[in-house]
Order: C-alpha cells, then sequence, then structure tokens
C-alpha cells in the first residue's frame, strides 16, 4: 500500500505539471495566431462572456470528473491495502503450513516418548477409562453424593424436630415433677394435719397419685 501511494503521488504530480504545460503551449499558440493572422483576430466583449459561460461549464465538468477519479482511487487503495493484508496473511498461513509437517512429527514422538515412560496401568478399572466414560462416572458419582447431602439434610431436620419435641416433653416433665413435690409436700402436710381434716387429705392423695401416674408415662413415651 505505501509503494502504490508513492506511485499514485509521483503520477499526480507529474500530470500536474504535464497539465500547465500543456496550456502554457496552447494560451501562446493561440496569443500567436491571433497577433500573425491576416487580418488579426479580434474577440469581442459577447466571445468574451460566451467563453467564460463555457469555461464556467468546463470547469465544473471538471470538477465533477476529478471528484470521481479522487473516489475511484480511494477505492483502488482500499483495495490495494485489503489485497496487500491477504497476501501477508496468505504468506503467513503458508510459512505456518510449511513447519507443520514437522511440529506434527515432534508430537508424535513426544507421545510415544510419554507412552514409552508411562507406568503399568492400575488394576482399577475406573482408572483405567478413556475421557468420557471418565466423566460420565464423575457425574454419577455427584449425584449420588447429591442424594447422600440430601438425605443427610433431611435427617438434620428430622433431629432438630425431634429435638424440639423431647424439649417440649422435658419441660412438660419437669412441670409435672414440680406439681409432684408441691402434691407430696401438700400431701405430708395433709398427713399431718389428717386429724383436722380427712377429706382434704384424701383429695390432695388423690391428686399426687394421678401426677405420679402422668410422670411415669411420659418417662415411658421419653425413655427417660
Amino acid at each position: 500500500p505505501a509503494l502504490l501511494s508513492a506511485d499514485l503521488l509521483h503520477y499526480r504530480d507529474l500530470f500536474g505539471k504535464l497539465r500547465f504545460s500543456y496550456i502554457e503551449q496552447v494560451t501562446k499558440e493561440r496569443f500567436l495566431r491571433a497577433l500573425t493572422s491576416d487580418p488579426p483576430e479580434f474577440v469581442d466583449g459577447k466571445e468574451i462572456a460566451d467563453l467564460e459561460v463555457k469555461l464556467g461549464e468546463d470547469k465544473a465538468a471538471l470538477k465533477a470528473k476529478k471528484e470521481e477519479v479522487g473516489g475511484l482511487i480511494r477505492e483502488l487503495e482500499e483495495q490495494g491495502r485489503n489485497l496487500a493484508e491477504r497476501y501477508e496473511q496468505v504468506q503467513i498461513q503458508t510459512a505456518r503450513l510449511k513447519t507443520l509437517p514437522s511440529e506434527i512429527e515432534n508430537l508424535q514422538q513426544t507421545i510415544d516418548h510419554l507412552q514409552a515412560e508411562q507406568g503399568p496401568k492400575s488394576s482399577n478399572p475406573d482408572l483405567c477409562m478413556a475421557l468420557q466414560p471418565t466423566m460420565d462416572l464423575l457425574l454419577k458419582r455427584e449425584q449420588q453424593m447429591s442424594e447422600i447431602d440430601a438425605q443427610i439434610s433431611a435427617l438434620r431436620s428430622s433431629i432438630s424436630s425431634r429435638r424440639q419435641d423431647f424439649a417440649k416433653f422435658q419441660d412438660e416433665l419437669l412441670s409435672l415433677q414440680a406439681r409432684k413435690t408441691q402434691a407430696t409436700q401438700e400431701a405430708l402436710e395433709a398427713k399431718r394435719r389428717r386429724e383436722e381434716g380427712k377429706e382434704l387429705g384424701d383429695e390432695l392423695g388423690e391428686e399426687g397419685r394421678w401426677l405420679r401416674g402422668v410422670e411415669h408415662s411420659l418417662k415411658i413415651m421419653l425413655e427417660v
């Protein structure tokens, strides 16, 4: 692309110089013909005005042509750069392809060397599987681990619930034990006061027997 740009710039300058020289020569020739002709050629104002109009039209057409040529030049430059880049890529790929056979041979030698140095195969069939069966086995083991984790979580939740129930029953047992102690004390007090009121003692004794029965039932339920 750089060489193409330099060539275009050189020829553009050359054409500019040639155009200036051509216009200069044509102008001199016309001027000399006008002076040496018989009779001399004179130009009036109308002809000058017509020439100016024609010159303006020619300049506009020339400007349009210049713009068109400039667009073509830019397009050619872009295509030249693209072709140069593609050529460089082709050269790089060609050089790469030339080195591939030797690299493949070196890799094959490395593989053969590693296989020769590899120790004896394991007796465990899981350690001698190919990549895809190994990945399948790993996925299966992960699924089993997920199931075990789910079971552990369920057991933990169950244990937590059982602990809450146990704490609840234990609180009730403590409450009953407190009531038993109170009832026992009241029974002893009632025994001491039996002479004062036999009916009250019988009632407290009955309550104490009921509390002992409830305590025995709760101990059986909680395996205390």
